[in-house]
Protein backbone atom coordinates (compact mmCIF):
# COMPACT_ATOMS: atom_id res chain seq x y z
CA UNK A 1 0.00 0.00 0.00
CA UNK A 2 2.61 2.75 0.95
CA UNK A 3 4.80 1.50 -2.03
CA UNK A 4 1.75 2.14 -4.09
CA UNK A 5 1.44 5.56 -2.76
CA UNK A 6 4.86 6.70 -3.04
CA UNK A 7 5.26 5.50 -7.06
CA UNK A 8 1.61 7.20 -7.41
CA UNK A 9 3.60 10.65 -6.06
CA UNK A 10 6.80 10.03 -7.72
CA UNK A 11 4.66 9.60 -11.15
CA UNK A 12 2.55 12.15 -10.55
CA UNK A 13 5.25 15.24 -10.02
CA UNK A 14 7.60 13.90 -13.10
CA UNK A 15 4.25 14.25 -14.90
CA UNK A 16 3.79 17.83 -13.59
CA UNK A 17 7.81 18.50 -14.64
CA UNK A 18 7.30 16.55 -18.10
CA UNK A 19 5.17 17.72 -20.58
CA UNK A 20 3.33 14.86 -22.23
CA UNK A 21 3.07 14.72 -26.02
CA UNK A 22 -0.61 13.58 -24.92
CA UNK A 23 -1.40 16.57 -22.42
CA UNK A 24 -4.83 16.88 -21.64
CA UNK A 25 -7.18 20.24 -22.11
CA UNK A 26 -6.07 21.58 -18.52
CA UNK A 27 -2.86 19.65 -17.13
CA UNK A 28 -2.85 21.52 -14.04
CA UNK A 29 -6.06 20.64 -13.11
CA UNK A 30 -6.43 18.20 -9.92
CA UNK A 31 -6.45 14.07 -10.81
CA UNK A 32 -9.96 12.94 -11.36
CA UNK A 33 -11.39 11.01 -7.93
CA UNK A 34 -11.27 7.78 -9.95
CA UNK A 35 -7.46 7.89 -10.98
CA UNK A 36 -6.62 9.40 -7.86
CA UNK A 37 -7.81 6.26 -6.30
CA UNK A 38 -6.03 3.64 -8.25
CA UNK A 39 -3.10 5.83 -7.92
CA UNK A 40 -3.43 5.53 -4.20
CA UNK A 41 -3.40 1.93 -4.10
CA UNK A 42 -1.60 -0.25 -6.87
CA UNK A 43 -2.66 -3.30 -5.01
CA UNK A 44 -6.43 -2.72 -5.47
CA UNK A 45 -8.60 -4.82 -7.53
CA UNK A 46 -9.16 -1.68 -9.59
CA UNK A 47 -5.32 -1.74 -10.44
CA UNK A 48 -4.98 -5.13 -11.14
CA UNK A 49 -6.18 -5.20 -15.43
CA UNK A 50 -2.95 -2.60 -15.41
CA UNK A 51 -0.97 -4.78 -13.22
CA UNK A 52 -1.45 -7.90 -15.05
CA UNK A 53 -1.33 -6.53 -18.58
CA UNK A 54 1.29 -8.29 -20.77
CA UNK A 55 2.40 -6.50 -23.59
CA UNK A 56 3.92 -9.96 -25.55
CA UNK A 57 -0.03 -11.77 -25.48
CA UNK A 58 -1.07 -11.79 -28.71
CA UNK A 59 -3.76 -13.95 -28.45
CA UNK A 60 -6.55 -10.68 -27.00
CA UNK A 61 -8.85 -8.50 -28.49
CA UNK A 62 -8.77 -4.66 -29.91
CA UNK A 63 -11.09 -3.24 -28.26
CA UNK A 64 -12.96 -0.01 -29.84
CA UNK A 65 -14.46 2.06 -26.80
CA UNK A 66 -16.88 5.11 -26.13
CA UNK A 67 -20.16 6.47 -27.68
CA UNK A 68 -22.34 4.05 -29.49
CA UNK A 69 -22.42 5.73 -32.58
CA UNK A 70 -17.94 6.08 -33.05
CA UNK A 71 -17.87 3.09 -31.74
CA UNK A 72 -20.31 1.38 -34.31
CA UNK A 73 -18.07 3.63 -37.20
CA UNK A 74 -14.60 2.53 -35.98
CA UNK A 75 -15.25 -1.07 -35.15
CA UNK A 76 -16.92 -1.40 -38.72
CA UNK A 77 -13.83 -0.16 -40.39
CA UNK A 78 -11.60 -2.72 -38.32
CA UNK A 79 -13.48 -5.28 -39.84
CA UNK A 80 -13.37 -4.11 -43.67
CA UNK A 81 -10.21 -2.13 -43.47
CA UNK A 82 -7.83 -3.68 -46.21
CA UNK A 83 -5.18 -1.14 -46.95
CA UNK A 84 -1.96 -3.02 -46.38
CA UNK A 85 -0.20 -6.42 -47.91
CA UNK A 86 -0.68 -8.52 -44.74
CA UNK A 87 2.48 -10.28 -46.59
CA UNK A 88 4.97 -7.49 -46.20
CA UNK A 89 3.55 -4.73 -44.68
CA UNK A 90 3.51 -2.27 -47.47
CA UNK A 91 0.90 -0.17 -48.25
CA UNK A 92 -1.76 -1.04 -50.55
CA UNK A 93 -4.21 -4.12 -50.00
CA UNK A 94 -3.75 -7.19 -51.09
CA UNK A 95 -7.96 -8.72 -50.67
CA UNK A 96 -7.56 -9.92 -46.94
CA UNK A 97 -8.50 -7.52 -44.47
CA UNK A 98 -6.04 -6.14 -42.45
CA UNK A 99 -7.39 -7.67 -39.04
CA UNK A 100 -7.82 -11.37 -40.52
CA UNK A 101 -7.92 -13.72 -37.18
CA UNK A 102 -8.88 -10.67 -35.25
CA UNK A 103 -11.42 -10.21 -32.18
CA UNK A 104 -12.52 -7.02 -32.54
CA UNK A 105 -14.36 -5.74 -28.99
CA UNK A 106 -16.63 -2.52 -29.13
CA UNK A 107 -18.05 -1.80 -25.84
CA UNK A 108 -20.59 0.54 -26.45
CA UNK A 109 -20.69 3.09 -23.22
CA UNK A 110 -24.31 3.36 -23.00
CA UNK A 111 -24.06 4.71 -19.38
CA UNK A 112 -22.37 7.86 -20.01
CA UNK A 113 -22.97 9.17 -23.75
CA UNK A 114 -23.34 10.77 -25.21
CA UNK A 115 -20.13 12.79 -23.63
CA UNK A 116 -21.07 16.08 -24.30
CA UNK A 117 -23.68 16.65 -21.65
CA UNK A 118 -21.16 14.71 -19.36
CA UNK A 119 -18.50 17.46 -20.11
CA UNK A 120 -21.49 19.89 -19.44
CA UNK A 121 -23.02 18.99 -16.59
CA UNK A 122 -19.79 17.53 -14.63
CA UNK A 123 -16.60 18.77 -16.69
CA UNK A 124 -13.65 17.38 -17.36
CA UNK A 125 -12.69 15.48 -14.53
CA UNK A 126 -15.63 13.49 -14.56
CA UNK A 127 -15.06 12.92 -18.00
CA UNK A 128 -11.94 11.72 -17.39
CA UNK A 129 -13.12 9.41 -14.80
CA UNK A 130 -15.21 7.84 -17.15
CA UNK A 131 -12.72 7.43 -20.38
CA UNK A 132 -9.85 5.58 -17.51
CA UNK A 133 -12.85 3.15 -16.37
CA UNK A 134 -13.22 2.27 -19.95
CA UNK A 135 -9.80 1.46 -20.51
CA UNK A 136 -10.08 -0.52 -17.41
CA UNK A 137 -12.91 -2.95 -18.30
CA UNK A 138 -11.25 -3.24 -21.45
CA UNK A 139 -8.11 -4.73 -20.10
CA UNK A 140 -10.09 -6.69 -17.30
CA UNK A 141 -11.97 -10.02 -18.06
CA UNK A 142 -15.08 -8.97 -16.18
CA UNK A 143 -18.60 -9.26 -17.25
CA UNK A 144 -21.83 -9.02 -15.84
CA UNK A 145 -24.32 -11.45 -16.83
CA UNK A 146 -27.46 -8.56 -17.13
CA UNK A 147 -28.13 -5.81 -15.51
CA UNK A 148 -30.15 -7.03 -12.98
CA UNK A 149 -28.02 -9.64 -11.39
CA UNK A 150 -24.64 -8.13 -10.24
CA UNK A 151 -23.64 -10.92 -7.88
CA UNK A 152 -22.83 -13.48 -10.78
CA UNK A 153 -19.69 -12.33 -12.81
CA UNK A 154 -18.63 -13.95 -16.02
CA UNK A 155 -15.50 -14.05 -17.79
CA UNK A 156 -14.12 -11.86 -21.42
CA UNK A 157 -10.78 -11.64 -23.20
CA UNK A 158 -8.53 -8.87 -22.39
CA UNK A 159 -7.73 -6.18 -24.57
CA UNK A 160 -4.09 -6.08 -26.28
CA UNK A 161 -4.80 -2.45 -28.29
CA UNK A 162 -7.47 0.03 -26.53
CA UNK A 163 -8.95 2.37 -29.11
CA UNK A 164 -10.43 5.44 -27.60
CA UNK A 165 -13.29 6.35 -30.28
CA UNK A 166 -15.07 9.71 -28.84
CA UNK A 167 -12.68 12.79 -28.91
CA UNK A 168 -13.76 13.94 -25.50
CA UNK A 169 -11.41 10.85 -24.30
CA UNK A 170 -9.05 12.24 -26.49
CA UNK A 171 -9.04 16.04 -24.87
CA UNK A 172 -9.79 15.04 -21.54
CA UNK A 173 -8.11 11.91 -20.39
CA UNK A 174 -4.98 10.87 -22.08
CA UNK A 175 -2.88 12.85 -19.80
CA UNK A 176 -4.60 10.85 -16.47
CA UNK A 177 -4.27 7.26 -19.07
CA UNK A 178 -0.60 8.70 -19.40
CA UNK A 179 0.11 8.78 -15.86
CA UNK A 180 -1.51 5.54 -14.92
CA UNK A 181 0.60 3.44 -17.40
CA UNK A 182 3.87 4.84 -16.04
CA UNK A 183 3.02 4.09 -12.37
CA UNK A 184 2.41 0.54 -13.80
CA UNK A 185 5.07 0.22 -15.87
CA UNK A 186 3.23 -1.34 -18.40
CA UNK A 187 3.22 0.02 -22.31
CA UNK A 188 -0.18 -0.76 -23.11
CA UNK A 189 -1.51 0.64 -26.63
CA UNK A 190 -3.90 3.27 -26.37
CA UNK A 191 -4.89 4.87 -29.43
CA UNK A 192 -6.58 8.03 -29.38
CA UNK A 193 -8.83 8.62 -32.57
CA UNK A 194 -7.85 12.28 -32.75
CA UNK A 195 -3.99 11.97 -32.01
CA UNK A 196 -4.08 8.73 -34.39
CA UNK A 197 -5.28 11.71 -37.10
CA UNK A 198 -3.19 14.26 -36.21
CA UNK A 199 0.05 12.06 -36.05
CA UNK A 200 -0.81 10.62 -39.36
CA UNK A 201 -1.59 14.61 -41.05
CA UNK A 202 1.94 15.64 -39.27
CA UNK A 203 3.89 12.51 -41.06
CA UNK A 204 2.37 13.47 -44.06
CA UNK A 205 3.27 17.13 -44.07
CA UNK A 206 5.99 17.95 -40.69
CA UNK A 207 5.19 21.48 -41.03
CA UNK A 208 1.44 21.49 -41.73
CA UNK A 209 0.00 24.59 -40.61
CA UNK A 210 -3.62 25.05 -41.20
CA UNK A 211 -5.79 22.33 -40.03
CA UNK A 212 -9.73 22.23 -41.04
CA UNK A 213 -12.01 19.99 -39.75
CA UNK A 214 -15.03 18.42 -40.92
CA UNK A 215 -17.28 17.20 -38.58
CA UNK A 216 -21.57 17.12 -38.16
CA UNK A 217 -21.06 17.68 -34.76
CA UNK A 218 -19.97 20.74 -33.88
CA UNK A 219 -18.78 19.98 -30.22
CA UNK A 220 -16.03 18.73 -31.25
CA UNK A 221 -14.18 21.15 -33.15
CA UNK A 222 -12.77 22.99 -29.52
CA UNK A 223 -11.78 19.01 -28.85
CA UNK A 224 -9.33 19.07 -32.33
CA UNK A 225 -8.27 22.30 -31.07
CA UNK A 226 -7.07 21.50 -27.81
CA UNK A 227 -5.34 18.74 -28.98
CA UNK A 228 -3.97 20.33 -32.09
CA UNK A 229 -2.68 22.85 -29.86
CA UNK A 230 -1.02 20.19 -27.54
CA UNK A 231 0.66 17.97 -30.33
CA UNK A 232 1.79 21.74 -32.31
CA UNK A 233 3.75 22.35 -28.95
CA UNK A 234 5.30 19.01 -28.57
CA UNK A 235 6.77 19.65 -31.99
CA UNK A 236 7.70 23.01 -31.20
CA UNK A 237 5.53 24.32 -34.22
CA UNK A 238 3.88 28.03 -34.08
CA UNK A 239 0.84 29.35 -36.10
CA UNK A 240 -0.90 26.29 -35.57
CA UNK A 241 -4.93 27.14 -36.83
CA UNK A 242 -8.04 24.70 -36.92
CA UNK A 243 -11.02 25.84 -38.44
CA UNK A 244 -14.59 24.08 -38.81
CA UNK A 245 -15.48 23.08 -42.57
CA UNK A 246 -19.25 22.22 -42.35
CA UNK A 247 -19.87 21.96 -45.82
CA UNK A 248 -23.82 20.54 -46.80
CA UNK A 249 -23.57 17.54 -49.58
CA UNK A 250 -24.56 13.86 -50.27
CA UNK A 251 -21.99 12.62 -51.51
CA UNK A 252 -18.06 12.42 -50.74
CA UNK A 253 -17.26 13.78 -53.85
CA UNK A 254 -19.92 16.81 -53.42
CA UNK A 255 -17.96 17.73 -49.76
CA UNK A 256 -14.68 18.58 -51.11
CA UNK A 257 -16.15 20.60 -54.34
CA UNK A 258 -18.07 22.14 -51.60
CA UNK A 259 -15.28 22.91 -49.14
CA UNK A 260 -13.04 24.27 -51.88
CA UNK A 261 -16.56 26.65 -52.65
CA UNK A 262 -16.65 27.59 -48.89
CA UNK A 263 -12.79 28.43 -48.92
CA UNK A 264 -13.01 30.67 -52.17
CA UNK A 265 -16.10 32.83 -50.88
CA UNK A 266 -14.04 33.18 -47.78
CA UNK A 267 -12.10 35.31 -50.35
CA UNK A 268 -8.13 36.14 -49.28
CA UNK A 269 -9.05 36.40 -45.20
CA UNK A 270 -7.59 32.42 -45.44
CA UNK A 271 -4.57 30.86 -45.56
CA UNK A 272 -4.32 27.74 -47.89
CA UNK A 273 -5.27 24.76 -46.15
CA UNK A 274 -2.56 22.24 -45.33
CA UNK A 275 -4.63 19.28 -43.89
CA UNK A 276 -8.25 18.72 -43.84
CA UNK A 277 -9.21 16.51 -40.96
CA UNK A 278 -12.39 14.36 -42.14
CA UNK A 279 -14.54 13.73 -39.02
CA UNK A 280 -17.99 12.55 -40.53
CA UNK A 281 -18.11 8.54 -40.97
CA UNK A 282 -20.17 8.83 -43.64
CA UNK A 283 -18.25 10.26 -46.39
CA UNK A 284 -16.20 7.30 -47.96
CA UNK A 285 -12.30 8.81 -47.90
CA UNK A 286 -11.54 6.77 -50.85
CA UNK A 287 -14.32 8.68 -52.70
CA UNK A 288 -12.80 11.80 -51.28
CA UNK A 289 -9.09 10.76 -52.55
CA UNK A 290 -10.05 10.26 -55.72
CA UNK A 291 -12.26 13.58 -56.17
CA UNK A 292 -9.00 15.65 -54.64
CA UNK A 293 -6.44 13.61 -57.23
CA UNK A 294 -8.43 15.37 -60.26
CA UNK A 295 -9.00 18.30 -58.69
CA UNK A 296 -5.04 18.69 -58.14
CA UNK A 297 -4.51 17.18 -61.70
CA UNK A 298 -1.59 19.90 -63.23
CA UNK A 299 -3.39 20.19 -66.95
CA UNK A 300 -6.65 21.07 -64.86
CA UNK A 301 -7.89 24.79 -65.79
CA UNK A 302 -9.00 25.15 -61.65
CA UNK A 303 -5.80 24.11 -60.20
CA UNK A 304 -4.29 27.77 -60.25
CA UNK A 305 -7.14 29.10 -58.45
CA UNK A 306 -7.19 26.05 -56.19
CA UNK A 307 -3.60 26.45 -55.42
CA UNK A 308 -4.89 29.85 -53.32
CA UNK A 309 -7.17 27.74 -51.12
CA UNK A 310 -5.57 24.65 -50.25
CA UNK A 311 -1.64 23.65 -49.84
CA UNK A 312 0.63 21.93 -52.22
CA UNK A 313 1.26 19.56 -49.80
CA UNK A 314 -2.68 19.31 -49.14
CA UNK A 315 -3.92 16.24 -47.73
CA UNK A 316 -7.17 14.07 -46.36
CA UNK A 317 -7.16 12.62 -43.07
CA UNK A 318 -10.04 10.34 -42.10
CA UNK A 319 -10.70 9.04 -38.60
CA UNK A 320 -11.41 5.44 -40.10
CA UNK A 321 -8.13 5.06 -42.33
CA UNK A 322 -5.94 6.91 -39.48
CA UNK A 323 -7.32 4.87 -36.41
CA UNK A 324 -6.65 1.12 -38.69
CA UNK A 325 -3.60 2.55 -39.78
CA UNK A 326 -2.40 3.20 -36.25
CA UNK A 327 -3.61 -0.44 -35.05
CA UNK A 328 -2.28 -2.12 -37.44
CA UNK A 329 1.20 -0.11 -37.58
CA UNK A 330 1.12 -1.22 -33.44
CA UNK A 331 0.27 -4.74 -34.08
CA UNK A 332 2.81 -5.51 -36.54
CA UNK A 333 5.93 -3.43 -34.98
CA UNK A 334 4.77 -5.47 -31.37
CA UNK A 335 4.15 -8.91 -33.23
CA UNK A 336 1.00 -8.76 -32.04
CA UNK A 337 -1.06 -10.45 -34.80
CA UNK A 338 -2.81 -13.89 -34.00
CA UNK A 339 -1.17 -15.06 -37.72
CA UNK A 340 -4.87 -16.94 -37.72
CA UNK A 341 -6.19 -17.09 -41.15
CA UNK A 342 -9.87 -16.61 -40.61
CA UNK A 343 -12.03 -13.18 -41.03
CA UNK A 344 -12.33 -10.80 -38.25
CA UNK A 345 -14.42 -11.97 -34.93
CA UNK A 346 -16.59 -9.60 -33.02
CA UNK A 347 -17.38 -9.53 -29.19
CA UNK A 348 -19.85 -6.49 -28.18
CA UNK A 349 -20.59 -5.33 -25.54
CA UNK A 350 -22.28 -2.80 -23.52
CA UNK A 351 -21.73 -0.66 -20.12
CA UNK A 352 -24.76 -0.27 -17.84
CA UNK A 353 -25.02 2.07 -14.37
CA UNK A 354 -25.54 0.02 -11.15
CA UNK A 355 -28.34 1.62 -9.43
CA UNK A 356 -28.30 5.42 -9.26
CA UNK A 357 -24.76 5.84 -8.73
CA UNK A 358 -22.81 8.38 -10.48
CA UNK A 359 -19.59 6.60 -11.33
CA UNK A 360 -20.33 3.05 -10.47
CA UNK A 361 -20.77 0.88 -13.84
CA UNK A 362 -19.72 -2.16 -15.31
CA UNK A 363 -20.13 -4.12 -18.72
CA UNK A 364 -22.87 -6.62 -19.93
CA UNK A 365 -22.68 -9.01 -23.11
CA UNK A 366 -24.01 -6.65 -25.67
CA UNK A 367 -27.73 -7.16 -26.18
CA UNK A 368 -30.62 -5.29 -28.61
CA UNK A 369 -32.62 -5.25 -25.38
CA UNK A 370 -30.36 -2.32 -24.01
CA UNK A 371 -30.65 -0.09 -26.89
CA UNK A 372 -33.69 2.18 -27.90
CA UNK A 373 -34.99 1.28 -31.24
CA UNK A 374 -33.15 4.18 -33.31
CA UNK A 375 -30.13 3.05 -31.74
CA UNK A 376 -31.15 -0.41 -32.74
CA UNK A 377 -31.48 0.88 -36.52
CA UNK A 378 -28.40 2.80 -36.56
CA UNK A 379 -26.02 -0.29 -35.30
CA UNK A 380 -27.53 -2.50 -38.22
CA UNK A 381 -27.24 0.21 -40.79
CA UNK A 382 -23.67 0.97 -40.17
CA UNK A 383 -22.28 -1.82 -38.01
CA UNK A 384 -23.37 -4.88 -40.78
CA UNK A 385 -20.40 -6.81 -40.64
CA UNK A 386 -19.50 -6.27 -37.38
CA UNK A 387 -22.87 -7.83 -35.78
CA UNK A 388 -23.12 -10.41 -38.15
CA UNK A 389 -19.51 -11.65 -37.34
CA UNK A 390 -20.92 -11.29 -33.22
CA UNK A 391 -24.27 -13.37 -33.82
CA UNK A 392 -21.99 -15.77 -35.63
CA UNK A 393 -20.31 -16.91 -32.51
Amino acid sequence: MKKGVAMALAAVLFSALMMSCRESVAPSRPLPPYVSSLLADTLSEGFRPLSDFNPKDHNRDIAVVGSLERVSFIAEALMEADLFNNIDGKKGGDGLTDFAGEVISPMFDMAFAPYSEVVKDSGALKMSDVAVRNLIMALDTLVYPNNYDWEHRLAKRRAKVVILASPEMSAYAMNDIDTLLSVAGKDVPVISVVDAMLDEAFEKNPMARNFCVFTPDSTVLPLYEACLKRQAAARSLEGVTVTAACCPSDTSANFLLSFLDIRRAAGTSISPADVLLLDDFSLDPRDVSATLEAILNPYSEETLANNKLISGRFSIVSASDAVSRKCYSILRGHNLFTHNIAWPKSECYVTSKVGDASLKYSLLPFSFHYLKPEESVFIMANSPKTMEAYVQN
